[in-house]
């Protein structure tokens, strides 16, 4: 123990003399001053926040889009379940159920002193569905039908 002791002590100056030495060979022999870089870097401050600040904007916009197509994405998801949810109990309705729902009519009666009149509104209406009708019929058209 006495020797290590004995060694620390007079080594010690040693010790610091290579870790000035070690220190003035890292350092750096010449040093050029650029006024431009200086400027730069002193002004560029503004610049630096302006820009952290438009890639925060810019990564709150990508966030909330991200978000509204997910959302819309749900909303297409629930829809198409809604649809074959609606399919699907309506399976086993029968076919006329479909075709008098497919061609609703709406009767109205208008009276007057003299006439009485009927008006029937068919919703869905097409030439197909009529085997004998060729063609609609004009105001003149029937004028004429009558009097014939």
């Amino acid at each position: 123990m006495g020797l290590r002791n004995n060694e620390n002590i007079l080594f010690k100056g040693q010790k610091v003399y290579q870790k000035k030495r070690k220190q003035k060979e890292l350092q750096v022999e010449e040093i050029k001053y650029d006024p431009d870089a200086r400027k730069d870097f002193l002004t560029g401050f503004h610049k630096r926040k302006k820009e952290r600040k438009q890639a925060k904007i810019k990564l709150a916009k990508e966030r909330d889009s991200k978000e509204l197509k997910e959302m819309k994405k749900e909303q297409r998801e629930e829809r198409k379940q809604k649809i074959k949810e609606a399919v699907r109990n309506n399976v086993g309705a029968d076919q006329s159920e479909h075709e008098s729902d497919s061609t609703k009519t709406n009767n109205r009666i208008l009276q007057s002193k003299k006439f009485k009149t009927t008006v029937t509104i068919i919703d869905n209406f097409s030439i197909d569905s009529n085997n004998n009708l060729e063609k609609l019929l004009t105001p003149k058209d029937i004028i004429q039908n009558l009097k014939k």
